[in-house]
């Protein structure tokens, strides 16, 4: 009697089964991570523009008008890259950063604002969110939702003294 050596229909069967499910949970987590890893991109933009309006307020003791060129900034247009649309720089020193669609649910006007907020000597940012469906790509410390503006979560801190 003669054995054949090989797999089974049954075995190729279960096999592509297991890699079906595999990619069925792997490929939703790997979009989320990209989009995730573009809005920390984004992020140390965000951070030096910061720091241009924490240096402005210390040396005036004031924040200038609305508009980038009133912070020695360029355009609010020519910080576009492939994931930010637009940074501009508001009224008391708020930046609000509106992105371009970078995934499922992260919308063309999608926007985040980071409100610098003074507390004694210490000069913290409060993120808020323009949408529920963007914060779970936001870091921890930046979860606040714009309709939630009672309690905001505090981001970045640095002295002003």
């Amino acid at each position: 009697m003669k054995r054949t050596q090989g797999f089974t229909l049954i075995e190729l069967m279960i096999v592509i089964a297991i890699i079906g499910v595999l990619t069925t949970v792997a490929v939703p987590m790997y979009q989320d991570y990209t989009v995730r890893s573009k809005v920390a991109a984004s992020m140390s933009a965000i951070n030096s523009i910061k720091f241009v309006v924490a240096e402005k307020f210390v040396h005036d003791g004031k924040y200038p008008e609305a508009g980038n060129a009133n912070y020695g900034l360029p355009t609010k247009e020519d910080y576009a890259d492939n994931h930010i649309a637009s940074i501009a720089l508001e009224a008391a020193g708020v930046i609000k950063v509106t992105y371009k669609k970078i995934g499922q649910h992260f919308g063309a006007s999608d926007s985040v604002s980071f409100t610098p907020n003074i507390k004694g000597s210490m000069l913290r940012w409060e993120c808020m969110i323009s949408s529920t469906d963007i914060q779970p790509y936001f870091p921890n410390n930046c979860k606040t939702e714009v309709a939630n503006i009672e309690t905001p979560e505090e981001t970045e801190t640095a002295d002003i003294d």
